[in-house]
């Protein structure tokens, strides 16, 4: 018991805020939309991944990535026809509690392997960067979520104004980044 509270002691230290909340569940405890709003996300999110999942047969011609927060869908990803993107538009759309979609899925070919894992680094950076940002200690991945889809990177999150520019500001210093797509919500 003593090296579980020594590791999260680390993990806080590390600025892990996110990982510690998940692993013990107390997410909603940083986050700023309440206990059910994130867990009506993540209902959401999941009932999409599954309508994502029962398109077997166009599997290998699509890679659709998913973020919903406070009940707001970002789509990022490809799909190789405009068909296909129309199509998982649709089934989405019929999803009750959903109050907005970004759809941002490119018709353009799958991107490879290597290109999302490119992805997933430049968002590690990100997150690790917005942890370095000079006066707003809030700020971490459970306030803001990032996606990178082909070195765009795009961010969602219930923000101040001034915590959303200088999160914007923070990013557009990282090389790699091709364009910031901001989805803030704001309040005073």
């Amino acid at each position: 018991m003593k090296r579980i509270g020594i590791v999260i002691l680390l993990m806080l230290l590390s600025g892990c805020a996110k990982q510690i909340a998940t692993i013990t569940g107390l997410e909603f405890l940083h986050d700023r939309r309440n206990r059910e709003v994130i867990s009506e996300d993540k209902r959401i999110a999941t009932e999409i991944e599954a309508k994502l999942n029962a398109f077997g047969e166009l599997k290998g011609q699509m890679h659709i990535k998913v973020n919903v927060y406070n009940a707001r869908v970002l789509l990022t990803g490809e799909a190789e026809t405009p068909m296909i993107r129309e199509k998982i538009i649709a089934n989405i759309r019929i999803i009750s509690a959903v109050r907005l979609i970004y759809n941002e899925i490119e018709v353009v070919p799958v991107a490879s392997l290597q290109d999302r894992h490119e992805d997933e680094l430049l968002a590690l950076e990100i997150n690790e960067s917005l942890i370095e940002l000079k006066g707003f200690s809030e700020i971490d991945e459970t306030r803001v979520k990032v996606d990178v889809t082909n070195k765009n990177v795009y961010l969602m999150g219930l923000l101040r104004k001034e915590e959303g520019t200088a999160v914007a500001e923070k990013i557009q210093k990282i090389e790699k980044v091709r364009k910031i797509i901001t989805l803030f919500e704001y309040f005073k």
